[in-house]
């Protein structure tokens, strides 16, 4: 994820970038709250990217497990 932590970094208005980082967060730390901030956040910057509203729904998914 420093990767991606990276690219926000130079540009905190690349939405894929939040996507991905919600999609890395959820499952790899299990972090409902953080991945479903990034996703939202990366709705607001591009809302016409589907992963990012896919991911969304994963992690709404995943809540209820």
């Amino acid at each position: 994820m420093p990767l991606l932590k990276r690219a926000i970094e130079i540009d905190d208005s690349l939405g894929e970038a939040y996507a991905v980082l919600a999609f890395c967060v959820l499952i790899s730390e299990w972090n409902w709250a953080a991945a479903e901030e990034f996703a939202h956040k990366a709705i607001e910057l591009n809302p016409n990217y589907a992963p990012a509203h896919h991911w969304l729904s994963t992690n709404y998914a995943s809540m209820k497990l």
